[in-house]
């Protein structure tokens, strides 16, 4: 609650989501039991704070009691607003340029070592080399979405100040920056085995922009 001009709220939700296929379609519809894993909308965790803060600066304020007027119009008055956002990415499903099952499916590869990487760069975001396509006649051994894409770090960012026009009529002076720290809001990463950029990040998230 709004109280010596802080008011703040915050929420964290930690779930899991398992299905039996999704959009990413079957591998092999005779083992539905290869197919259970987590969804393609499964979020492992979510987190978002937003807060209102009156800055302690300006007349009838703990700090600037003494300015003037001008200094007063200028400094005194401000409030920040905050958003912030964290939440993990997204499941990512591999599949393969051949149809090396031919059955039409959406074949997936075989795992030849280990794929997670320390220090993930948007140029590899998982290591390549540990999956190698399914032999002729066969289906992949590789789970349905084990590779996750980037999560997302958001600081949106409003300060304010309102000046009194009349008694009855005010005005607001309103500044406000989308993605403050500018941090990329990475994409999902190129995960068909057999294509130029398997493996690099070379798109935004849906609806993320550099800072504004």
């Amino acid at each position: 609650r709004y109280a010596n001009g802080l008011s703040l709220i915050a929420s964290y939700a930690y779930s899991k989501t398992m299905a039996l296929g999704d959009a990413a379609g079957l591998q092999n519809p005779s083992d539905w039991a290869a197919e259970y894993a987590v969804s393609g909308q499964d979020m492992t965790y979510h987190f978002v704070a937003s807060a209102i803060y009156e800055l302690p600066f300006g007349r009838g304020k703990k700090f600037g009691g003494h300015w003037n007027g001008v200094t007063n119009a200028v400094l005194g008055g401000w409030s920040i607003d905050p958003i912030i956002t964290v939440n993990s990415g997204l499941p990512v499903n591999l599949t393969e340029a051949l149809d090396n099952s031919n059955t039409g499916q959406n074949d997936r590869p075989n795992i030849a070592g280990t794929w997670r990487l320390a220090d993930p760069t948007v140029n590899e975001w998982f290591n390549t080399t540990a999956f190698v396509v399914n032999p002729p006649g066969t289906f992949g051994d590789a789970g349905r979405n084990i590779l996750r894409a980037p999560g997302l770090m958001d600081v949106d960012v409003a300060e304010h100040k309102s000046f009194k026009v009349t008694e009855r009529v005010s005005a607001q002076l309103r500044v406000e920056s989308f993605n403050f720290t500018n941090t990329p809001p990475l994409g999902a990463p190129n995960a068909e085995l057999g294509t130029s950029t398997f493996g690099y990040i070379t798109t935004l998230a849906t609806g993320g922009n550099p800072r504004q």
